[in-house]
């Protein structure tokens, strides 16, 4: 449940950022990728599409995702998401609890404008 509400809760605040935040819209301006995280066992999953400016996501993987951030369990992926340490993504990658699968700078995009 906590993992189903963080990732939408994510998806909302992109969305809000992509309405009413000026700076953001110019960081996405240009941008058309669909990034999707979800745990190892397919049972969380959300997609998030940037597409002119705007932001939309939903739940459930997408077949035309440009990146993948696949977590090895929910609760690792609550706990470094959560986090407020930028290397706690990265440990998660160094030890294999986070998998990124397609455009490996899309990854880091992602995770630098989600924070």
């Amino acid at each position: 449940m906590k993992m189903t509400l963080l990732l939408f809760a994510l998806g909302f605040k992109l969305m809000a950022s992509a309405l009413f935040n000026k700076t953001f819209r110019k960081k996405i301006r240009y941008i058309n990728r669909t990034v999707v995280i979800r745990t190892a066992d397919g049972k969380h999953s959300h997609t998030y599409i940037f597409r002119r400016n705007m932001v939309f996501f939903h739940p459930g993987g997408s077949k035309n995702a440009t990146v993948e951030l696949i977590w090895s369990d929910k609760d690792t992926a609550l706990k470094v998401m959560l986090s407020k340490e930028v290397l706690d993504t990265f440990s998660a990658m160094g030890k294999g609890d986070l998998v990124i699968k397609g455009n490996f700078q899309d990854a880091l995009w992602f995770t630098e404008i989600a924070a």
